[in-house]
């Protein structure tokens, strides 16, 4: 059993100067449930990994705390306390060096934290594999905020020159409104992109995101102005399904996650979905930054191969994402007629 999960760490209220000396651990708690929203008990290997931005951001540090360290996490009744530093320290792959969080607070005023728990489980695709359906049609997003910022996500075509993503890979909210421009690159598979890549400067989303950041409307679009890529190498079938088609069903995730080869390489994972609200699904497949975007699928007897969310969210219990439901699929379907 693994779990990527992402979570803000809240020590935003003091700036950097402020810990200036730095604490040397902090107490997280936490909640940690079963596929069936149980609460779990027992000793389990945790590795926090600290990202300098909630989605497509550096990893800063890495503190692992496992069994063969001899300070694994004791889980009793879903509930767990974890002293953040106090495990086996290692810096980062971003920039600078970090082997302490007094180093970390120093220079950063808000941190947000990656958690696996047990082994991760995502998978590679080769490169063969990455050139087939559905792989190719999910594409690596190089997003650059208005304000110059880099990001990285994933998207997925629909049709012929538009692509489903997270909402917040298209209008950043906290970075200037709108991407000034975004690269898609379908089937990017290490450094080779083999279809090429487009550019894209126009986007859309709904008002929920837009105006209120609600992730029951974390969903947008890319439009190409060039149909040429996305018929060459296809798109998803998009549906709505009922809450008992969905639940438990097995449903899958590929993305490009940040941490795995830098969002350079399609990373894979299916697991049955959790729960399932009128706006959102909650699932334990394995993401991490960068899979913002990617899509969830499921093979089906009556109509093969749809798509039925769209990921977007890490969480304490568990990771979610964007449902399909009929407010969407019509937004989708407006968007691929524009």
């Amino acid at each position: 059993m693994s779990r990527l999960l992402a979570l803000a760490l809240v020590l935003t209220t003091l700036g950097p100067a402020a810990w200036a000396a730095g604490p040397p651990t902090v107490n997280y708690q936490g909640v940690l449930r079963s596929a069936t929203d149980a609460p779990l008990s027992g000793t389990y290997d945790m590795t926090f990994r600290f990202m300098d931005a909630a989605s497509g951001g550096t990893e800063i540090l890495v503190d692992r705390h496992q069994a063969s360290s001899g300070n694994a996490v004791t889980v009793s009744g879903g509930l767990f306390n974890v002293e953040l530093g106090g495990g086996t320290i290692a810096d980062g792959s971003g920039p600078g060096s970090y082997l302490s969080l007094d180093g970390v607070f120093r220079d950063y005023g808000t941190v947000w934290l990656e958690v696996v728990i047990g082994v991760d489980d995502r998978v590679p695709l080769g490169d063969d594999l990455i050139r087939t359906n559905p792989w190719r049609q999910i594409c690596a997003l190089r997003i650059q905020s208005s304000t110059g910022v880099a990001y990285v996500g994933t998207g997925w075509f629909i049709g012929p020159s538009v692509l489903a993503t997270a909402g917040h890979c298209v209008f950043l909210r906290d970075d200037g409104g709108w991407a000034a421009s975004i690269d898609v690159i379908p089937g990017l598979a290490g450094t080779i992109e083999p279809y090429g890549r487009a550019t894209a400067t126009r986007f859309a989303s709904v008002t929920g995101w837009r105006d209120s950041g609600s992730g029951d409307f974390d969903y947008g679009v890319i439009f190409l102005d060039d149909p040429g890529l996305g018929s060459r190498v296809g798109n998803f079938a998009v549906e709505t399904e009922t809450d008992a088609d969905l639940t438990g069903a097995l449903s899958r995730i590929s993305g490009y996650p940040y941490d795995l080869e830098e969002a350079t390489r399609q990373y894979y994972h299916e697991r049955p979905l959790k729960s399932v609200t009128p706006t959102r699904l909650k699932y334990d497949i394995d993401t991490f930054g960068g899979q913002s975007g990617s899509p969830i699928w499921q093979q089906t007897t009556e109509l093969g191969l749809i798509a039925v969310g769209i990921h977007t969210t890490g969480g304490v219990s568990s990771n979610s994402g964007t449902r399909i439901n009929q407010d969407v699929l019509d937004n989708l379907a407006t968007w691929t007629r524009e």
